[in-house]
């Protein structure tokens, strides 16, 4: 349901706290942050990866950032690729209220404003917003 990639913008080592998964662990059917679970049931691998590289796993994987013992830089990049039905969890508009005079019409598809946060299931028939009408429709939300 949710294919993560990461961008590694430096170099992830275990000194500067890599981050780890635990194999397997997408098809144990819990969610780790949300319910108690036996970690040492699941082999756990630290992935170490040279600046510029990816690091593609599902998004239902466990997995944490490590101890940055270091104190080196580990700046990356994720991308979550879900499938077409899940939408954004957040308003967008909300975080950037200040620049959305300033965008393109591109730039603000690109940030997410042409999706609509999930409603509720009886009113999700058209989440999708055409180009055209974002200005019109967030200018209200926002009060520009």
């Amino acid at each position: 349901m949710d294919v993560v990639i990461q961008v590694c913008i430096d170099n992830f080592s275990k000194e500067n706290g890599a981050m780890s998964i635990w194999e397997k662990s997408h098809l144990s059917g819990k969610v780790c942050h949300k319910e108690k679970v036996n970690f040492k049931k699941y082999k756990k691998v630290q992935i170490e990866a040279k600046r510029g590289s990816l690091i593609i796993f599902l998004g239902q994987t466990w997995h944490q950032l490590g101890l940055n013992i270091s104190g080196e830089r580990r700046w990356g990049i994720l991308f979550h690729f879900r499938r077409w039905w899940l939408k954004p969890s957040k308003n967008y508009i909300y975080f950037f209220k200040k620049k959305f005079t300033k965008l393109s019409k591109i730039q603000k598809m690109m940030l997410g404003y042409s999706s609509i946060v999930p409603l509720p299931f009886s009113k999700r028939a058209k989440t999708k917003i055409k180009l055209d009408s974002i200005e019109k429709i967030f200018s209200k939300a926002i009060k520009i």
